[in-house]
């Protein structure tokens, strides 16, 4: 079993810079339980979520800018497919990566962040106006209900793509 222990940006570059390994096969979350007494077991799954979107998100990049320079205008076609092509590397971990597109949510308090891409033209004056370099960035919800947490399942993102809004959630095998 391969151990990973860095930021998950590049956690990513190491992952997606190689092919993908067995289901299970590499232990990417680190056993919080042992080392973090002060952490509750909603902290330990909310920053396994934090962590399984980061790469998710650094995946989607990478995509990205493999197929064009002009990341708004690929991200418009991508596919719904395209958008779960880092599955395999996902199952090298234990999780799935899930995505559903919706015209409203469900139940907002599940809502963890809003995902917000520097390259989308709804988002990118926020990017503009905070002075935000990075690519993408999390706005978390204050409806989030941390009460109903837990396991990793119970807490999405959404991100916005051509006027629809698209759930991410993770789903350990």
């Amino acid at each position: 079993m391969h151990n990973y222990e860095s930021d998950p940006k590049e956690l990513a570059r190491i992952l997606f810079s190689q092919q993908p390994k067995n289901p299970n096969e590499i232990k990417l979350l680190p056993e919080l339980y042992d080392t973090q007494d002060t952490l509750t077991d909603k902290d330990v799954v909310i920053y396994q979520f934090q962590i399984l979107l980061n790469i998710y998100l650094e995946g989607i990049l990478n995509i990205l800018s493999t197929k064009s320079n002009d990341y708004a205008e690929t991200y418009n076609n991508i596919s719904m497919n395209d958008l779960l092509f880092v599955n395999p590397w996902f199952f090298s971990f234990g999780y799935m990566v899930n995505i559903s597109e919706h015209e409203k949510y469900e139940d907002a308090t599940q809502i963890y962040c809003r995902v917000l891409l520097s390259f989308v033209s709804n988002d990118s004056e926020y990017f503009r106006i905070k002075n935000i370099t990075n690519t993408f960035h999390f706005i978390r919800q204050a409806c989030f209900d941390v009460e109903k947490v837990n396991n990793v399942n119970d807490i999405y993102a959404v991100l916005n793509k051509n006027g629809k809004m698209l759930k991410i959630h993770f789903t350990k095998l």
